[in-house]
């Protein structure tokens, strides 16, 4: 009986990670402009405030050239209308694509059923969006 106590404590005990009950376990990186992946979470996280304003200033011409006010004021709308489409919409998959060691390619899925391209350039150590490409279903 002695013995059946101790290897029942002993199973107790170290057998605590079995069965675990909760939530998934995911990484999600830092909503950062340190790396491409972080930009695109940022721009995400400013969709999801509706703050228009704050995601266009996240891009950049594909010649790394800032965006006009102009440009950027008229962007603003197009903006707005992808933050309302993917509204609350969590990023389950990304997929980085590396082009050259300023240029990354990402493509993000959406609540496992939208995608859209995103394409990143470094500059000067910050991770700018370049171009958006592409609304639609997952195939």
């Amino acid at each position: 009986m002695k013995y059946f106590i101790t290897i029942l404590c002993t199973l107790f005990f170290t057998g605590c990670e079995l069965f675990v009950f909760g939530t998934k376990r995911t990484y999600e990186p830092e909503p950062t402009r340190e790396t491409s992946v972080g930009t695109v979470y940022l721009f995400k996280a400013e969709l999801d405030s509706a703050n228009a304003r704050a995601a266009a200033g996240l891009l950049v011409t594909t010649s790394g050239d800032p965006i006009l006010a102009i440009e950027r004021y008229e962007m603003e709308d197009d903006i707005a209308r992808l933050g309302r489409i993917l509204f609350q919409m969590p990023i389950t998959q990304v997929k980085t694509d590396t082009l050259s060691k300023t240029n990354h390619r990402l493509r993000c899925e959406f609540n496992y059923m939208k995608n859209i391209t995103f394409s990143a350039m470094r500059i000067r150590d910050k991770w700018f969006i370049t171009e958006i490409q592409g609304l639609q279903e997952k195939q």
